[in-house]
């Protein structure tokens, strides 16, 4: 039994293109603990679910996703590029995604726009949806956690990063979680962080030996791009163990 969380990086990339809903209905049917996924907004407003700022990597097309129409993103494929048994995937909004996971999981939403763009947007679509409880927000920059929490103080938030003071940043926005990159995440800064009555998330956490490392240090949660691997590894939650 274990009290670490394992989270499904952009759903199941192992077995399914990231974030994607194929990758996030792999996610759910090997058993992960919570999913994470990224936010960015298209030139018409929407939200849609993509990692980069591009849309080359991930689909067949070419372009910035802030210069896109949703109706152009809905055309792209993006799913060939990683297998043809997923050719044809879309890139989902963010309310589909929403849909697929919040039923099933908690998650991790990464803003991955500039402070001050689409924070209201995001809370107002995860109220709307009724999921605002079911993730938490996160972003690499510390005045997109402070927005969030001026806008909606019971939002849980994650800051990201990989930097010296990401503790003491985390502390002054009022972040719930810190996610420290696992070459700067450290007993000294879990220790630090519980006594804040702050979380831990490190990434990324693919081979049962970094697993055990970092649940001996004390770290809430594992991010994995195999999240399968990790949970063959450790089995299941123990009783009471909630994903938040």
């Amino acid at each position: 039994m274990r009290k670490l969380l394992i989270m499904a990086h952009r759903g199941d990339p192992k077995h399914a293109p990231e974030n994607t809903l194929a990758a996030f209905r792999k996610a759910i049917a090997i058993g992960a603990d919570c999913i994470e996924l990224d936010v960015r907004r298209t030139r018409d407003g929407h939200f849609v679910v993509i990692h980069d700022e591009r849309v080359d990597r991930t689909t067949d097309g070419t372009g910035r996703v802030a210069d896109l129409l949703l109706a152009e993103l809905r055309q792209l494929d993006a799913g060939s590029w990683f297998s043809p048994e997923y050719a044809g995937e879309q890139i989902p909004t963010f309310p589909e995604a929403i849909a697929a996971i919040a039923p099933h999981l908690t998650f991790a939403t990464e803003i991955k726009e500039p402070p001050g763009l689409i924070e209201a947007q995001v809370l107002a679509t995860l109220k709307e949806a009724g999921a605002l409880a079911r993730t938490v927000i996160t972003s690499f920059n510390a005045d997109v956690i402070r927005r969030v929490k001026e806008l909606e103080p019971s939002a849980k938030t994650g800051l990201i990063g990989s930097d010296p003071g990401l503790l003491e940043r985390a502390v002054a926005v009022g972040a719930s979680w810190i996610d420290p990159y696992k070459d700067g995440c450290t007993p000294e800064l879990v220790e630090a962080a519980h006594a804040a009555d702050i979380r831990v998330t490190t990434w990324i956490i693919d081979t049962p030996e970094e697993l055990r490392h970092y649940e001996a240090m004390g770290v809430d949660r594992v991010t994995s791009n195999d999240p399968e691997r990790l949970l063959r590894e450790v089995g299941p939650l123990e009783e009471g163990v909630a994903a938040p």
